[in-house]
């Protein structure tokens, strides 16, 4: 409760520039190396999610059968 007053309080009293530059970042610095890694990484991630699906879905819904079939968890 404490922190959403003072993110009100913080908002009201910032000018509009300022505020979204404080809450989402001056996105007018983003360089093509930044984005270009954060997108190989976001790749490799969801290929890692999508390859491992059945174990991780296993392993979720019920760790004992997971460790029964080998997986570890």
């Amino acid at each position: 409760m404490v922190f959403s007053a003072a993110l009100a309080i913080g908002s009201m009293l910032t000018s509009g520039e300022d505020l979204i530059d404080a809450l989402f970042g001056h996105t007018g610095t983003l360089f093509w190396p930044e984005a270009v890694f954060g997108m190989a990484v976001s790749t490799a991630i969801v290929a890692l999610i999508v390859s491992h699906k059945n174990r991780l879905i296993i392993a979720v819904v019920s760790p004992d059968i997971a460790r029964t079939a080998g997986i570890d968890v």
